[in-house]
Protein backbone atom coordinates (compact mmCIF):
# COMPACT_ATOMS: atom_id res chain seq x y z
CA UNK A 1 0.00 0.00 0.00
CA UNK A 2 2.87 2.21 0.82
CA UNK A 3 4.84 1.44 -2.38
CA UNK A 4 1.17 2.61 -4.47
CA UNK A 5 0.80 5.88 -2.49
CA UNK A 6 4.61 7.01 -3.45
CA UNK A 7 3.91 5.98 -7.33
CA UNK A 8 0.63 8.40 -7.20
CA UNK A 9 2.58 10.82 -5.90
CA UNK A 10 5.26 10.69 -8.20
CA UNK A 11 2.49 10.78 -11.23
CA UNK A 12 1.21 14.05 -9.65
CA UNK A 13 5.04 15.33 -9.91
CA UNK A 14 5.23 14.50 -13.34
CA UNK A 15 2.02 15.59 -14.31
CA UNK A 16 2.82 19.43 -14.22
CA UNK A 17 6.09 21.50 -14.90
CA UNK A 18 8.26 21.87 -12.51
CA UNK A 19 9.99 26.03 -12.42
CA UNK A 20 13.01 24.60 -12.86
CA UNK A 21 12.19 23.20 -16.56
CA UNK A 22 10.69 26.57 -16.87
CA UNK A 23 14.25 28.39 -15.62
CA UNK A 24 16.01 25.82 -18.05
CA UNK A 25 13.81 26.94 -21.00
CA UNK A 26 14.36 30.56 -20.47
CA UNK A 27 18.31 30.30 -20.52
CA UNK A 28 17.68 28.02 -23.78
CA UNK A 29 15.61 30.07 -25.47
CA UNK A 30 16.27 30.85 -29.09
CA UNK A 31 14.72 34.01 -27.97
CA UNK A 32 16.87 35.17 -25.55
CA UNK A 33 19.76 36.34 -28.02
CA UNK A 34 17.71 39.41 -28.75
CA UNK A 35 17.46 42.39 -25.97
CA UNK A 36 15.62 41.63 -22.89
CA UNK A 37 14.28 45.65 -22.96
CA UNK A 38 12.77 44.89 -26.76
CA UNK A 39 11.30 41.62 -25.24
CA UNK A 40 10.13 43.47 -21.51
CA UNK A 41 8.75 46.30 -23.50
CA UNK A 42 6.40 44.38 -26.48
CA UNK A 43 5.32 42.35 -23.73
CA UNK A 44 4.04 45.58 -21.79
CA UNK A 45 2.44 46.73 -25.33
CA UNK A 46 0.68 43.84 -25.66
CA UNK A 47 -0.40 43.65 -22.10
CA UNK A 48 -1.56 47.50 -22.47
CA UNK A 49 -3.68 46.71 -25.69
CA UNK A 50 -5.07 43.42 -23.77
CA UNK A 51 -6.43 45.28 -20.59
CA UNK A 52 -7.66 48.29 -22.52
CA UNK A 53 -10.24 46.69 -24.64
CA UNK A 54 -12.72 44.04 -25.26
CA UNK A 55 -12.19 42.85 -28.42
CA UNK A 56 -12.65 39.17 -28.77
CA UNK A 57 -10.88 38.83 -32.07
CA UNK A 58 -7.80 41.11 -30.50
CA UNK A 59 -7.78 38.92 -27.32
CA UNK A 60 -7.81 35.59 -29.82
CA UNK A 61 -5.15 37.16 -32.06
CA UNK A 62 -2.47 37.94 -29.41
CA UNK A 63 -2.94 34.45 -27.58
CA UNK A 64 -2.17 33.09 -31.31
CA UNK A 65 0.67 35.44 -31.74
CA UNK A 66 2.49 34.65 -28.52
CA UNK A 67 1.84 30.93 -28.48
CA UNK A 68 3.61 30.68 -31.77
CA UNK A 69 6.48 32.67 -30.69
CA UNK A 70 7.09 31.12 -27.61
CA UNK A 71 6.66 27.66 -29.29
CA UNK A 72 8.21 27.79 -32.66
CA UNK A 73 10.13 30.72 -32.46
CA UNK A 74 11.33 30.12 -29.02
CA UNK A 75 11.75 26.24 -29.12
CA UNK A 76 9.28 25.91 -26.46
CA UNK A 77 7.59 21.86 -26.21
CA UNK A 78 4.42 22.14 -27.48
CA UNK A 79 3.55 19.44 -24.30
CA UNK A 80 4.85 21.84 -21.72
CA UNK A 81 3.60 24.88 -23.09
CA UNK A 82 -0.24 22.96 -23.17
CA UNK A 83 0.72 22.06 -19.66
CA UNK A 84 1.40 25.05 -18.37
CA UNK A 85 -1.62 26.81 -19.49
CA UNK A 86 -3.49 24.31 -18.06
CA UNK A 87 -2.30 25.57 -14.52
CA UNK A 88 -4.65 28.62 -14.77
CA UNK A 89 -7.31 27.39 -16.87
CA UNK A 90 -8.55 26.12 -14.15
CA UNK A 91 -8.96 28.42 -11.91
CA UNK A 92 -10.20 30.90 -14.58
CA UNK A 93 -12.99 28.08 -15.63
CA UNK A 94 -14.29 28.45 -11.38
CA UNK A 95 -14.15 32.44 -11.25
CA UNK A 96 -15.91 33.16 -14.94
CA UNK A 97 -18.31 30.39 -14.29
CA UNK A 98 -19.44 32.44 -11.05
CA UNK A 99 -19.50 35.70 -12.65
CA UNK A 100 -21.77 34.01 -15.30
CA UNK A 101 -24.19 32.57 -13.08
CA UNK A 102 -26.66 35.32 -11.61
CA UNK A 103 -30.02 35.43 -9.58
CA UNK A 104 -33.30 36.31 -11.60
CA UNK A 105 -36.75 37.26 -11.36
CA UNK A 106 -37.84 35.17 -13.95
CA UNK A 107 -36.90 32.58 -16.96
CA UNK A 108 -37.24 35.44 -19.02
CA UNK A 109 -33.51 36.38 -20.97
CA UNK A 110 -31.90 33.25 -19.54
CA UNK A 111 -30.18 30.93 -21.69
CA UNK A 112 -29.72 28.26 -19.53
CA UNK A 113 -31.90 28.76 -16.00
CA UNK A 114 -32.24 26.19 -12.95
CA UNK A 115 -35.20 26.49 -10.31
CA UNK A 116 -34.14 25.61 -6.93
CA UNK A 117 -37.85 26.41 -5.28
CA UNK A 118 -38.38 30.12 -5.39
CA UNK A 119 -35.04 30.96 -6.52
CA UNK A 120 -34.06 31.41 -10.20
CA UNK A 121 -30.61 30.54 -11.17
CA UNK A 122 -29.17 31.01 -14.69
CA UNK A 123 -26.90 32.13 -17.48
CA UNK A 124 -28.01 35.57 -19.78
CA UNK A 125 -26.73 36.49 -23.10
CA UNK A 126 -24.96 39.44 -21.36
CA UNK A 127 -23.64 37.23 -18.65
CA UNK A 128 -22.08 34.48 -21.15
CA UNK A 129 -20.43 37.35 -22.92
CA UNK A 130 -18.91 39.25 -20.09
CA UNK A 131 -17.49 35.69 -18.63
CA UNK A 132 -16.31 34.99 -22.41
CA UNK A 133 -14.61 38.27 -22.64
CA UNK A 134 -13.11 38.11 -19.32
CA UNK A 135 -12.10 34.15 -19.96
CA UNK A 136 -10.14 35.21 -23.59
CA UNK A 137 -8.69 38.44 -21.95
CA UNK A 138 -7.53 36.45 -19.05
CA UNK A 139 -5.61 33.48 -21.13
CA UNK A 140 -4.17 36.33 -23.68
CA UNK A 141 -2.33 38.00 -20.87
CA UNK A 142 -1.13 34.60 -19.53
CA UNK A 143 0.22 33.61 -22.28
CA UNK A 144 1.76 37.08 -22.78
CA UNK A 145 3.25 36.58 -19.54
CA UNK A 146 4.86 33.11 -20.84
CA UNK A 147 6.30 34.77 -23.72
CA UNK A 148 7.92 37.47 -21.29
CA UNK A 149 9.30 34.46 -18.83
CA UNK A 150 9.87 31.22 -21.43
CA UNK A 151 11.96 33.86 -23.32
CA UNK A 152 13.96 36.06 -20.92
CA UNK A 153 15.88 34.44 -17.73
CA UNK A 154 15.13 36.62 -14.42
CA UNK A 155 18.56 37.69 -14.40
CA UNK A 156 18.04 39.98 -17.46
CA UNK A 157 14.73 41.06 -16.78
CA UNK A 158 16.18 42.33 -13.40
CA UNK A 159 19.06 44.35 -15.82
CA UNK A 160 15.72 46.20 -17.36
CA UNK A 161 14.47 47.25 -14.16
CA UNK A 162 17.79 47.93 -13.06
CA UNK A 163 18.02 50.08 -15.90
CA UNK A 164 14.32 51.61 -15.12
CA UNK A 165 15.88 53.02 -12.29
CA UNK A 166 13.84 50.82 -9.51
CA UNK A 167 15.05 50.47 -6.09
CA UNK A 168 18.07 48.21 -5.25
CA UNK A 169 16.37 47.05 -2.79
CA UNK A 170 13.40 46.20 -4.56
CA UNK A 171 15.10 44.41 -7.30
CA UNK A 172 17.60 42.19 -4.62
CA UNK A 173 14.57 41.25 -2.92
CA UNK A 174 13.04 39.96 -5.99
CA UNK A 175 16.02 38.40 -7.06
CA UNK A 176 16.61 36.53 -2.99
CA UNK A 177 12.60 35.28 -3.20
CA UNK A 178 12.94 33.82 -6.86
CA UNK A 179 16.23 32.08 -5.54
CA UNK A 180 14.51 30.74 -2.47
CA UNK A 181 11.20 29.46 -4.44
CA UNK A 182 13.34 26.74 -6.03
CA UNK A 183 14.97 25.48 -2.12
CA UNK A 184 11.91 25.68 -0.63
CA UNK A 185 9.91 23.46 -3.35
CA UNK A 186 12.79 21.08 -3.45
CA UNK A 187 12.54 20.99 0.52
CA UNK A 188 8.45 20.61 0.47
CA UNK A 189 8.42 17.70 -2.26
CA UNK A 190 11.34 15.82 -0.64
CA UNK A 191 9.50 15.92 2.81
CA UNK A 192 6.13 15.26 1.39
CA UNK A 193 7.43 12.24 -0.34
CA UNK A 194 9.09 10.84 2.82
CA UNK A 195 5.40 11.60 4.07
CA UNK A 196 3.88 10.05 1.71
CA UNK A 197 6.07 6.80 1.72
CA UNK A 198 5.15 6.26 5.65
CA UNK A 199 1.50 6.60 4.70
CA UNK A 200 1.55 9.58 5.89
CA UNK A 201 -1.76 10.65 3.43
CA UNK A 202 -3.94 7.47 4.39
CA UNK A 203 -6.78 9.16 5.49
CA UNK A 204 -7.73 12.93 6.05
CA UNK A 205 -7.03 13.56 9.62
CA UNK A 206 -3.73 11.74 8.71
CA UNK A 207 -2.99 13.99 5.68
CA UNK A 208 -4.06 17.01 7.96
CA UNK A 209 -1.89 16.12 10.66
CA UNK A 210 1.14 15.19 7.81
CA UNK A 211 0.76 18.54 5.88
CA UNK A 212 0.80 21.20 9.64
CA UNK A 213 4.11 19.21 9.96
CA UNK A 214 5.07 20.02 7.14
CA UNK A 215 4.24 23.55 7.42
CA UNK A 216 6.12 23.70 10.32
CA UNK A 217 9.44 22.37 9.27
CA UNK A 218 9.47 24.23 5.93
CA UNK A 219 9.14 27.13 7.87
CA UNK A 220 11.89 26.01 10.51
CA UNK A 221 14.09 25.26 7.52
CA UNK A 222 13.43 28.38 5.61
CA UNK A 223 14.93 30.54 8.75
CA UNK A 224 17.53 28.37 8.77
CA UNK A 225 18.29 28.34 5.33
CA UNK A 226 17.99 32.12 5.42
CA UNK A 227 20.90 32.53 7.96
CA UNK A 228 23.62 30.17 6.32
CA UNK A 229 22.74 32.18 3.06
CA UNK A 230 23.64 35.55 4.88
CA UNK A 231 26.37 34.01 6.16
CA UNK A 232 28.10 33.17 3.03
CA UNK A 233 27.01 36.43 1.26
CA UNK A 234 29.04 38.34 4.10
CA UNK A 235 31.68 36.03 3.95
CA UNK A 236 31.94 36.62 0.18
CA UNK A 237 32.17 40.56 1.13
CA UNK A 238 28.74 41.40 0.62
CA UNK A 239 28.30 45.27 1.55
CA UNK A 240 24.36 45.51 0.62
CA UNK A 241 24.07 45.14 -3.18
CA UNK A 242 23.92 41.81 -5.23
CA UNK A 243 26.23 42.30 -8.79
CA UNK A 244 24.91 40.00 -11.37
CA UNK A 245 27.02 39.65 -14.56
CA UNK A 246 24.95 40.28 -17.80
CA UNK A 247 25.45 39.25 -21.29
CA UNK A 248 25.75 42.59 -23.30
CA UNK A 249 25.64 40.11 -26.90
CA UNK A 250 22.32 40.66 -27.74
CA UNK A 251 20.55 41.62 -31.04
CA UNK A 252 18.11 43.90 -32.00
CA UNK A 253 14.29 43.41 -32.77
CA UNK A 254 12.91 44.66 -35.81
CA UNK A 255 11.49 47.80 -34.72
CA UNK A 256 9.54 47.98 -37.39
CA UNK A 257 7.82 44.40 -37.02
CA UNK A 258 7.08 45.09 -33.38
CA UNK A 259 5.39 48.32 -34.61
CA UNK A 260 3.52 46.52 -37.39
CA UNK A 261 2.20 44.19 -34.88
CA UNK A 262 0.63 46.13 -32.24
CA UNK A 263 -0.64 48.54 -35.15
CA UNK A 264 -2.43 45.12 -36.87
CA UNK A 265 -3.71 44.16 -33.67
CA UNK A 266 -5.31 47.92 -32.48
CA UNK A 267 -6.33 47.68 -35.90
CA UNK A 268 -8.68 44.52 -35.48
CA UNK A 269 -9.81 45.97 -32.00
CA UNK A 270 -10.86 48.55 -34.24
CA UNK A 271 -12.07 47.00 -36.72
CA UNK A 272 -14.32 44.66 -34.26
CA UNK A 273 -16.12 47.48 -32.88
CA UNK A 274 -17.31 49.02 -36.24
CA UNK A 275 -18.59 45.78 -37.32
CA UNK A 276 -20.42 45.15 -33.95
CA UNK A 277 -22.02 48.58 -34.38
Amino acid sequence: MALAILKDEVKKRRRFPKMRELDYYAYHSRLRRFYPEQKVIFASMLLLTTLMTKSFLLFISVSVLTMYISILKGGMPMKLYLKLLGLPLGFLCISVLTLMVERAASREGLLLALQLQTIIIGISKEGLIKGSQLFLKAIACVNVLYFLCLSTPLNDILHVLQKAKLPQLLIEMMQLIYRFIFILMDMALTTQLAQASRLGYKDLKTGLRSMGQLLSTLLYRALKMNDKVYTALEARGYNGTLRVLSNEQYERLSLIKLVAIEVILIGVAILENLLIR
